[in-house]
This record gives structure tokens, C-alpha cells and sequence, in this order.
């Protein structure tokens, strides 16, 4: 099959420079980094990101580049940023962003549809990934729509993942390629099926950090399989301290966590629900050291794009937010050459604009032991990932949501070791119990539940 893919070199110059003059500068968070521990420069680079689309793509839609926050959840806090058409099939885009960012991203069209890229089987694109560790390009083939046919054929990659010393395989680590996504195998082995033929970039990300991202371009050929063999290296670690100043209204007496974009921090690097994959109970808790101030000493790996926030709950409710009342991701590459980082931060708000806060109390049965926990789970579309409530007295549960707003009638239900009302009922229904409230209210309000029985 004749491969459709205009190399870099076939594009005139001018065309070239219009791209790079209309270079995008991805906007970094306001952590405030101690310049006696950590270092004082920020380089940058510009990557340049190039797409096919299918041929059936309407003319009059805009192909947008998606940049995702998976610390907030895939759904939530995304940038959009639309791609220069070159023809009717290729389009471009230039960003400027620190030197060892980690991407991550996805393509979609303008107009009423939204529509988000699929890969070959019609699964959405969860998200693709580029590394940035210095000037470079990346070649990406949009799969199909959902409105489209794939028209291209399909090959495969199968491959092994070790250490670069001992050769010993690594296990779990993610591999992306083509807007597919899987993990390593026990044996180190992996293998990604229904991969467009053309020019691809291979990934392979360290989902706790452990060893340095890789990547390496691959060729798909029609009805072939391609074998990739990648030897990583191991990450070396340093500590960082890391203090956060919190705003007077805190909640007291309520735990502060920090989530980030590795296991460690909470991300699952799977959906839990609502496009959300960061776990509260993985997250780290941060101790108070004076009022309105916590701190925790965390090891971060050298070069790492570690993204994180503050948040009462979890990357979305009850996150950290600006002034403007948007959700805040913070970037840090960590630098080399230091034994120890000192990284100061200060929480703007918990609060949405104009939302005072919702109290829900839950009283709770006589059945439910100790051990128990009590979450809280939200929904919008679709149920997102409980979060834990906190434990005021005996039988009794409370949890104040500060944020997002705008979302109308509320719907939420609550959890027992997030099994959640109607999943523990012989009838399955996971609609047999629903409350509802609204976020729209300018005063606290004040919600007084109770659960009769837990079977």
C-alpha cells in the first residue's frame, strides 16, 4: 500500500517559517522554587507536531491539538491549540515548552462535533505522548473518527522492554504508540495490534518513575510486525522538600494531600471513573508544620516532568484553583547536580468563583464497623472516582465541597470502602439511590444525610 506521508522536506520554506512563527508557549504554574536548592533556569525548546487525518475529514472543521491534564482527570482543565493546515490531509503545529516536558495529548476536529480521534477498533484515544528533550518533531496518523471509515492498512509492533545493565525485563511500563497504549508484561514483553502503516513514535514511560522515559520512531508496514527492543535506563533519585502555604479558610483538621503524575502520587494511569485516574488514597499527605502550612519530603527522579497540585479531595474536586477560580497543574523538571530541592508554594483558593461551599453531613448505621470509610461520589456524565469524607465523631461522616461550580443539578450518592449506594443492593441498580443538590447556592449550605441500613 502506497504510504500517504509528507516528510518534513517536502514542505517549502516559508510554509516552515509561518509554522514556527505562530509557535504556541504552553503557560507553566507559579511555583515559587527555592533558588539556593533548585535551579534558577528554565529552558526551553520547540517541538513540532505533524498529523495526517483521514482523507473523509470535513474541509470546514479545524484539527485541534488537545494538550491533557491527567493530574486534574483527561476530561478536565485540557488546553486546546489549532493546527495550521498544510493540505487536505496534513496539518502542523509548533510548541514551545521546558526542556524534558512530558506531553501528553490527543487530536480532535472544530465544530459541533468534538469529535476526539479513534484509534483502528473505534476505542477513543486516551492520549498520545512526546518527550521533549530537545528540539525535535513528531509524526502522528489520526486512525479514524468516529464519523470515518479507517482507510489505511494496519500492521503490528511486538517488543521486549529490559534493563540496560542487568537486561533484566521491566514490568509495567507504559507503552504508547499510534494513540495506543499498553503496559509490559511480566516477562517484559508487550504487543500493540490495528497501528495505521507509516512513520510512528514509540514511547516508553516509567509509570513510578523508576526508569528514564524512552523513545525511538517506528515504521508500520501493511500486514507486517514490527519488533522493537528497547534497553532503559534506571533513574537516579533526589529528595525534595516540598512547603505549601494554604489560604485562612482552610478546612482545619482535615487531611491536605499532594497528587502527581506518578504512581506514587496517586495516578492510576487508568480511568476510575469520569475520566479521573488519581486514587486519594495513594496520594501523599502532607503534615502541618504551623498553621496554614504543611510540608513532606518526597524523592522525585532526576529529569523527571513532575506534575502536581494540592487538593482536599482529588485532582478535580476540591483542588487547588487561581484567582480566576481555574484549576491549577503545577510543572517542575527536576534538575541535576543538587543532593537535596526546596520547592515553596502557595494555594490561591479552594473555593470556585462565587461558591461558598457545600457542607454534607452523613449520619451513618450502627453496623458499619470502625475499619469502615466513608467516601463521597459525584456524578457528572458519568460517575467519577469517590472521594474520601472525613470522620467527625462516631457514626457520623461530613465532607465540604468547595469546587468546581457551574455544573447545575448535582448528583452524588455515598460509598462504604467505595462500594457505593445501589451496588450493594440485591437489585442491580446502580440508579436505585440518588441525591441530588445544586452548586449554584452564593451562602454555604448545609446538607444533613442519613444511611438507614448497610447491607
Amino acid at each position: 500500500m502506497k504510504k500517504n506521508w509528507v516528510p518534513l522536506s517536502l514542505f517549502t520554506f516559508p510554509l516552515v517559517s509561518l509554522i514556527l512563527s505562530l509557535a504556541c508557549t504552553l503557560p507553566f504554574s507559579n511555583n515559587s522554587i527555592d533558588n539556593s536548592t533548585a535551579a534558577d533556569t528554565i529552558y526551553e525548546t520547540e517541538i513540532l507536531i505533524w498529523v495526517e487525518v483521514p482523507g473523509e475529514t470535513p474541509e470546514d472543521e479545524i484539527i485541534q491539538l488537545i494538550i491533557l491534564d491527567e493530574v486534574s482527570g483527561l476530561n478536565f482543565n485540557s488546553k486546546t491549540v489549532d493546527m495550521l493546515k498544510v493540505d487536505d490531509t496534513h496539518h502542523g503545529v509548533v510548541l514551545r515548552v521546558q526542556v524534558g516536558t512530558v506531553l501528553k495529548y490527543r487530536f480532535a476536529r472544530s465544530g459541533e462535533s468534538k469529535s476526539i480521534e479513534q484509534t483502528s477498533d473505534g476505542e477513543t484515544v486516551r492520549y498520545r505522548m512526546y518527550y521533549a528533550d530537545s528540539p525535535g518533531e513528531v509524526h502522528d496518523i489520526v486512525s479514524k473518527w468516529e464519523d470515518t471509515d479507517i482507510i489505511r492498512g494496519t500492521g503490528k509492533i511486538i517488543g521486549l522492554i529490559g534493563d540496560v545493565e542487568s537486561n533484566e525485563p521491566i514490568e509495567n511500563m507504559l507503552i504508547l504508540v499510534g494513540g495506543q497504549q499498553v503496559f509490559s508484561k511480566v516477562d517484559g514483553s508487550f504487543e500493540i495490534t490495528g497501528l495505521p502503516s507509516g512513520q510512528h513514535q514509540l514511547v516508553a514511560y516509567s509509570t513510578d518513575g523508576n526508569y528514564k522515559t524512552f523513545k525511538q520512531n517506528v515504521i508500520i508496514e501493511e500486514d507486517l510486525t514490527t519488533p522493537v527492543t528497547i534497553h532503559s535506563e534506571k533513574s537516579i533519585w533526589v529528595d525534595v522538600v516540598i512547603t505549601v502555604n494554604v489560604p485562612e479558610n482552610t478546612v482545619p483538621a482535615v487531611p491536605l494531600r499532594l497528587t502527581g503524575n506518578l504512581n506514587q502520587f496517586g495516578n492510576s494511569f487508568i480511568d476510575l471513573g469520569g475520566s479521573i485516574g488519581g486514587n486519594p488514597k495513594l496520594m501523599q499527605m502532607m503534615n502541618e508544620i504551623e498553621t496554614n502550612q504543611y510540608q513532606v519530603v518526597i524523592s522525585l527522579p532526576i529529569g523527571a516532568d513532575f506534575r502536581y497540585k494540592f487538593t482536599l479531595g482529588d485532582g478535580f474536586w476540591n483542588a487547588e484553583r487561581n484567582i480566576e477560580g481555574e484549576l491549577v497543574t503545577r510543572q517542575f523538571i527536576v534538575p541535576a547536580n543538587q543532593t537535596q530541592l526546596s520547592i515553596t508554594d502557595t494555594v490561591i483558593s479552594w473555593n470556585s468563583v462565587d461558591f461558598a461551599g457545600i457542607w454534607f453531613d452523613l449520619n451513618v448505621p450502627k453496623n458499619l464497623s470502625d475499619e469502615d470509610k466513608l467516601f463521597l461520589q459525584f456524578k457528572q456524565e458519568d460517575w467519577l472516582s469517590p472521594i474520601p469524607m472525613w470522620h467527625i465523631q462516631e457514626y457520623r461522616w461530613a465532607y465540604k465541597l468547595l469546587g468546581p461550580t457551574g455544573i447545575g443539578d448535582l448528583i452524588y450518592r455515598y460509598c462504604v470502602n467505595e462500594i457505593c449506594e445501589g451496588q450493594n443492593s440485591s437489585v442491580n441498580d446502580q440508579e436505585l439511590i440518588v441525591r441530588k443538590t445544586r452548586t449554584d447556592y452564593p451562602e454555604t449550605s448545609y446538607l444533613l444525610d442519613e444511611i438507614i441500613f448497610w447491607d
